[in-house]
């Protein structure tokens, strides 16, 4: 069975040289004097970009991945895959995993798993 692995960026996995592992990446919102940007984690911006942003006493938020995003990401796979399994960021601290979840019962579970383990992390690079 060909398995992909979908992770959000905020679970904190590295996925460098892993072919069946795919990352969607979450929102990083940095409001500052009235103005704000929207970067996507560990594609506009790093760790080290953020830990700066971070002492600049810039507001910071975060957001779920795109929804359309993360629905053209999972038909894309499932042309590719006979399984996708879902490891998105705690539910405890974002609602990326009810969103998963919940389309979780648009595909199936025999084609798309969502595992709940608690990840956690941002800009792992």
């Amino acid at each position: 069975m060909k398995v992909a692995f979908l992770f959000d960026s905020g679970s904190s996995f590295n996925i460098d040289n892993k072919p069946n592992c795919f990352v969607i990446p979450m929102s990083i919102i940095v409001k500052n004097n009235g103005n704000e940007k929207i970067y996507l984690d560990n594609v506009d911006i790093n760790r080290k970009q953020l830990c700066e942003i971070i002492d600049s006493n810039s507001t910071i938020l975060t957001s779920q991945p795109n929804i359309g995003q993360i629905i053209t990401t999972i038909e894309k796979l499932l042309s590719e895959y006979e399984l996708i399994i879902a490891i998105p960021f705690s539910k405890y601290l974002s609602s990326t995993y009810n969103t998963i979840l919940n389309l979780q019962s648009e595909y199936g579970a025999n084609k798309f798993l969502v595992a709940d383990i608690n990840a956690m992390g941002i800009t792992g690079n």
